[in-house]
């Protein structure tokens, strides 16, 4: 992938799961890449991991929802790097619980995450990838495809990003810019990996199986930029879904009431 040769590459939640896979993949490529997170620790100990490949990585410590901190990591890679050519808006974090218990402020923050943190770092990466003709990836879920029983607060979280990325493919692509949709379905987590209960207190995520690797999802990552491609649905079972839910809506809505509710993958486990 020679076309990657020298790109200047944003990944956020880099220091963990598919967002360090990804920059793995990156690196290979011989893109020079940055990596955030809100763990300072947790960053560095994924950059030692990422720079036995080679190239150096630069890490970052932010919090993907305050503005602030996207302000400071695009004007750190610029200062570095001189350019921006890709951004991965790989942060996201996840919820299980029924609506009926579920704090208000939950759906406030997961926005913040899920969705605001890629606008705005989206935004102020705008100028860079613009005038390099790059691209802006968008790591998003199944559950944006349709309302999961169980997740209201992840779904309506990711579901924007499937609305703000076409306005802005539709805004950018006669200008060069690349803008790409991911929906990933369930994948294997590094062992530490927790998301919010009902009540915004975090939890280990516990799931029965999945579908993909982080390396599978990461390859498809860079091979959307690499081939420009806009909407990548990961898995049969992710395909399968989005077939069923398009054109079985009724019956799509009557089997997750009746499966996902009493799955465990849905059920907090306080």
């Amino acid at each position: 992938m020679t076309d990657l040769q020298g790109k200047s590459v944003i990944i956020t939640g880099g220091s963990k799961g598919i967002g360090r896979e990804t920059a793995r993949l990156f690196l290979q490529a011989g893109a020079s890449v940055t990596i955030t997170g809100r763990s300072a620790e947790a960053l560095e100990k994924a950059r030692k991991e990422l720079e036995v490949i080679g190239p150096p990585v630069m890490a970052v410590a932010a919090d993907v929802s305050v503005e602030t901190d996207c302000r400071r990591v695009v004007d750190a890679v610029i200062n570095e790097h001189s350019r921006i050519d890709i951004l991965v808006n790989n942060a996201g974090m996840s919820a299980r619980g029924r609506f009926s218990e579920s704090d208000i402020g939950l759906y406030r923050t997961l926005l913040g995450i899920n969705f605001l943190g890629p606008v705005m770092m989206s935004r102020f990466c705008l100028d860079e990838i613009r005038k390099n003709m790059g691209s802006i990836v968008f790591i998003s879920t199944l559950a944006a495809l349709k309302g999961l029983p169980g997740l209201s607060h992840y779904s309506s979280s990711k579901m924007p990003l499937t609305a703000f990325s076409e306005a802005i493919r539709g805004e950018l692509r006669p200008e060069g810019v690349h803008v790409a949709t991911i929906y990933v379905g369930f994948t294997d987590n590094d062992p530490d990996k927790t998301i919010y209960d009902s009540r915004g207190n975090r939890i280990p995520l516990i799931r029965d199986r999945n579908s993909l690797t982080q390396q599978e999802v990461a390859s498809a990552v860079i091979s959307a930029v690499y081939h420009h491609r806009n909407i990548v649905t990961l898995s049969m079972v992710g395909k399968l879904a989005s077939f069923f839910y398009r054109f079985f809506p009724r019956l799509s809505e009557a089997v997750l009431a009746r499966q996902t509710l009493k799955s465990r993958m849905y059920k907090s486990n306080t």
